[in-house]
């Protein structure tokens, strides 16, 4: 199981890179282009296959703890309390969270950051018997660094005033 897992979690990171230059768009681009509103089929050519393979591999993973992907739930065909641990590139991140929201990865790229480090927390809720949705109770959480009094990475950002050249442009 744990050699699965390692290699599906080196296919999400083989293709972080092609997703993260969708995070990388300029804010104007973006704001004044039909992408935004969108999801992945009104992005680059190679994203979608991209993103289907990262989408594919969630729900692969997440069948093998009965949870199987139908729709815009999942149908439980085992409960389970399990804990399951990704670590991922924040584009991927991104792509993981808008499948499983069924949300825009778009607007997760451009609006949320979650810095190196950071932890996102989702859980899931059967309110029907059979039938689980995903919440997600914490995003880029660092309280962790506050706590050993470590410093925050600026990486994940761009410049907060563009003339501020210190800073990411």
């Amino acid at each position: 199981m744990m050699k699965r897992f390692v290699i599906m979690m080196l296919m999400l990171a083989q293709v972080a890179t092609v997703l993260a230059g969708q995070y990388e768009l300029i804010s104007d681009t973006l704001t004044n282009s039909k992408i935004y509103p969108g999801t992945t089929h009104a992005l680059q050519v190679d994203v979608p296959e991209k993103y289907k393979n990262v989408c594919d591999g969630i729900d692969e993973l997440l069948a093998r703890h009965g949870y199987i992907h139908d729709g815009k739930i999942y149908r439980v065909e085992r409960e389970n309390s399990d804990t399951v641990v990704l670590f991922c590139h924040f584009g991927v991140e991104c792509v993981l969270l808008s499948h499983i929201l069924k949300i825009s990865p778009v607007v997760l790229w451009h609006n949320f950051v979650a810095l190196p480090t950071s932890v996102t927390t989702l859980i899931t809720e059967e309110r029907e018997q059979g039938k689980a949705v995903f919440r997600c109770n914490a995003f880029g959480d660092i309280s962790h660094l506050y706590a050993g009094d470590e410093p925050a990475s600026f990486q994940a950002r761009f410049c907060e005033t563009y003339s501020n050249f210190d800073e990411r442009h």
